[in-house]
């Protein structure tokens, strides 16, 4: 992915991207986006530390208190464009006892963000790896970066054949919560968890009477891919 000088790769031109505001592309195998919000720029993971989904595909949203999140499009978390944070918001009882919308909280940083440089040739981003984060855990699948490249939430047979190669082989389904290795990928979001407590969440199989919800389509451009 282009030159690499003390850790700093070089991405691509923001001016050169399809719709103007984002590179997707990888750095040493990890997939990571770039885009420009209210003049700054901001690099973090492409791909959603939970359930692999497309996170650098999602619009941007202001929280209340100035927090600058991306939505991811598959289960509507919100990550801080600064801090990898995840962002939630809490309940609170009212006078007759049912829940009402509460404050925003944050459960901590979940996403992987990286330094990144507008220079005279273009965007150059350098990775940062200390630490463990549950970004890691998708930052280098295939078929989660394959979603980041094509546009598509959805991963159609031919995405998956064209990008499979004349071998034949398949790469892990991914998204499980288990992290089972599975017979075919799979080409459609996972069933959103079920809300657990103080904004962290588990499974439907893990709970009593799973409930699983249906997910609503948003239309976004991907920006510019450099993959």
């Amino acid at each position: 992915m282009g030159q690499a000088s003390e850790g700093w790769h070089f991405l691509g031109r923001l001016e050169d991207a399809p719709s103007g505001g984002r590179l997707h592309g990888q750095v040493e195998g990890r997939y990571v986006t770039v885009l420009q919000h209210d003049g700054r720029l901001y690099c973090l993971d492409s791909v959603c530390f939970h359930a692999g989904g497309p996170l650098g595909l999602g619009d941007i949203e202001e929280l209340p208190g100035g927090h600058s999140c991306l939505k991811c499009p598959w289960h509507y978390y919100f990550v801080s464009l600064e801090s990898g944070e995840k962002w939630y918001q809490g309940t609170v009882a009212g006078p007759d006892g049912k829940l009402l919308p509460g404050p925003w909280k944050s459960v901590g940083q979940r996403q992987r963000t990286h330094r990144v440089e507008q220079r005279p040739d273009g965007i150059y981003v350098q990775l940062n790896l200390e630490g463990s984060l549950a970004s890691d855990e998708y930052a280098h699948k295939h078929e989660c970066g394959l979603r980041i490249q094509t546009g598509h939430l959805r991963l159609s047979p031919q995405h998956l054949h064209a990008a499979n190669g004349a071998e034949g082989s398949r790469p892990p389904r991914v998204g499980s919560p288990r992290g089972e290795r599975m017979g075919s990928p799979r080409s459609s979001p996972p069933a959103s968890p079920r809300f657990s407590g103080e904004g962290e969440d588990c499974w439907p199989e893990d709970l009593p009477s799973p409930a699983l919800h249906g997910l609503r389509h948003s239309s976004m451009g991907s920006g510019g891919t450099q993959l």
